[in-house]
């Protein structure tokens, strides 16, 4: 299987075989929502990228209340060493003011768990939600008080 064209700009990448496995994200801030589109199988590498990424990012948000909502079609999973790292930023993430977070992805019984060990839905830290659209994960954020100025991801 050869690697997607259409995914440009690498943050990490892993050789299995002679296939190239990618694990890729971006990450852009609108208003007071962080807009994050994740790709391929995630490592510790990865994740820890991600991580310093993503704290960088919420310096900007983070004096006052924000969301995120992250996409998960294109992922493929992660190894189970990127669990513990993701849930303590994600805990970190709640510490710092973020109060809503939303999944977008088709069902998927392998990615819910996953998801669910990195922080649980029914954690009530804050509000999770999982939608299968991008559009239904804006409208909530809008009516959560969180408007998005262009609704599309932009990887």
């Amino acid at each position: 299987m050869a690697p997607r064209k259409s995914l440009t700009t690498l943050k990490s990448g892993v050789y299995v075989g002679h296939v190239m496995v990618f694990g890729k994200y971006s990450i852009r801030l609108d208003n007071q929502v962080m807009v994050i589109h994740c790709y391929g199988c995630w490592n510790a590498s990865t994740a820890l990228q991600f991580i310093e990424e993503f704290k960088r990012s919420a310096q900007y948000i983070y004096q006052s209340s924000w969301a995120h909502i992250v996409f998960f079609d294109d992922w493929v999973l992660s190894t189970p060493d990127c669990e513990a790292p993701v849930n303590d930023m994600l805990k970190w993430a709640v510490r710092n003011k973020m109060t809503h977070s939303v999944r977008i992805y088709r069902e998927d019984a392998l990615k819910s768990y996953q998801l669910n060990r990195m922080m649980d839905e029914r954690d009530n830290s804050h509000v999770i939600r999982h939608f299968y659209t991008e559009e239904e994960g804006f409208n909530w954020l809008a009516e959560s008080g969180y408007l998005v100025e262009q609704p599309r991801v932009v990887a």
